[in-house]
């Protein structure tokens, strides 16, 4: 099937080529027989694109009869362009120079478009290294942060460690006093119980 299918796109890119160049290259008008042959595969191809876009199948694809109608359109028209082929080359033995020329000026669009391909690659590689730049702006400000943060932990640890001192110096500041109000109370009874 991908053979047959990649045929087709042969024959058909084949017969585009030899039409644009005879288009180019002469402005009369083709033959009544290529006109009549082109009609014929416009209207196979108007069938080709009927049976592409059936989906027949219980799951919404194309069935087994669907594609065998495909393949069998594809057939004719493998066919039909065989026959505008043969056409085509006898209409075109006399038209060597203007092919030439066409193939220059390919040869000039495929110029063009390595050019193009080369400033294309030059404008992604500018991108990558605008993006790589970022990138390591970014991990520069991350690790800032990062020091930041570790520097706010540490403040913070410290201060924790500062105020569980302080809460242990409170406390047995705290015992002390209890104590010692303990023993003044205790001090004040006995002198209490002396006088009395």
């Amino acid at each position: 099937m991908r053979l047959l299918f990649l045929l087709c796109f042969l024959v058909f890119a084949h017969l585009n080529i030899v039409i644009a160049q005879d288009t180019i290259s002469t402005p009369a008008p083709p033959p009544d027989n290529l006109n009549r042959l082109l009609r014929e595969r416009e209207q196979i191809i108007k069938e080709y694109e009927y049976y592409k876009s059936q989906n027949s199948n219980f799951w919404g694809k194309k069935s087994k009869k669907d594609l065998l109608n495909i393949v069998d359109v594809l057939k004719a028209i493998i066919n039909k362009d065989s026959e505008i082929i043969r056409e085509i080359n006898q209409v075109n033995l006399k038209k060597r120079v203007e092919i030439a020329a066409a193939k220059i000026q390919i040869e000039n669009e495929k110029k063009r478009l390595e050019s193009q391909v080369m400033d294309d690659k030059r404008v992604v590689t500018d991108n990558i290294y605008d993006l790589k730049a970022q990138i390591q702006s970014l991990q520069n400000l991350q690790k800032v942060k990062q020091k930041q943060l570790n520097e706010a932990q540490e403040t913070l640890n410290e201060n924790k460690a500062n105020q569980q001192e302080l809460q242990q110096l409170l406390a047995i500041a705290a015992v002390i006093l209890i104590a010692l109000v303990i023993y003044l109370v205790n001090l004040q009874r006995r002198l209490s119980r002396r006088k009395a």
